[in-house]
């Protein structure tokens, strides 16, 4: 390459003029913007799932701990299994397992589960268990202490009502007359009870033959947003087989 061509290169003052060189930040600020945009929605999305599979499995794990403890509450012929003092937010009740054909009062619990919230505030959920320490099958068990149960856990945080309308534990009885074409209900043989304000006597908790346990169940962080909790609702048929539709 000569000198002269040199010198003219040196020279030349071609390149990008100031608007170019402006357009060219603005392009790329608003690209920056765009992925960080698409970052932010991501990561949004990804807390919003990461909650409600937590509070899926959180819930899911205490609904099925109670189902299973309230299947084992019929340990004999007309044993009535929900106690005196169930409300919509306590539930009492004695279930047994053994692998003997009686159960003996060793392995025979009476368990009161319950939701410490106040709607619409959530609250735990607690499993308290008292031991039937003598007594003979299938009910004449004596138990420990109330004020000292042998095993008491927690089984969720953040757990609430689904609604105002809607307590955490309702009870169900049999029906007193068969149902007919136009009047039958969504729940068959069973009806609704309502619950006294001080719980049930002994007499009424007697006739309880089923029991909803709904609840919604928050993530560990107890964000209530929008799709971030979990329902659950199960009913629980306490006999071991339905009565016949024609008899009282």
């Amino acid at each position: 390459m000569s000198s002269s061509i040199a010198r003219r290169l040196a020279r030349d003052e071609g390149g990008f003029t100031l608007i170019e060189l402006l357009v060219a930040i603005v392009c790329g600020v608003v690209v920056t913007g765009a992925l960080f945009a698409i970052l932010e929605v991501s990561l949004r999305q990804t807390a919003r799932i990461t909650d409600r599979v937590q509070a899926t499995q959180l819930g899911r794990t205490a609904m099925t701990h109670v189902v299973d403890e309230l299947h084992s509450g019929c340990i004999a012929r007309e044993f009535a299994p929900i106690q005196a003092g169930s409300t919509g937010s306590e539930l009492r009740f004695r279930a047994g397992t053994s692998e003997k054909a009686v159960i003996e009062y060793p392995e025979v619990f009476e368990h009161r589960i319950l939701w410490t919230g106040t709607y619409p505030a959530g609250g735990l959920l607690i499993d308290k268990t008292y031991k039937a320490n003598g007594g003979t099958w299938p009910s004449k068990f004596t138990w420990e202490s109330t004020a000292t149960p042998s095993n008491g856990f927690r089984l969720a945080e953040n757990i609430y009502q689904q609604s105002s309308a809607t307590p955490v534990f309702k009870y169900y009885k049999y029906a007193t007359t068969a149902s007919t074409g136009g009047t039958e209900t969504a729940s068959g043989a069973l009806t609704l009870v309502a619950v006294p304000n001080e719980g049930f006597n002994a007499t009424e908790a007697k006739g309880i033959a089923a029991v909803q346990v709904s609840f919604s169940a928050a993530p560990t962080d107890n964000n209530t947003a929008p799709g971030r909790s979990a329902e659950f609702s199960s009913l629980v048929t306490l006999a071991f087989a339905s009565p016949a539709s024609e008899a009282t």
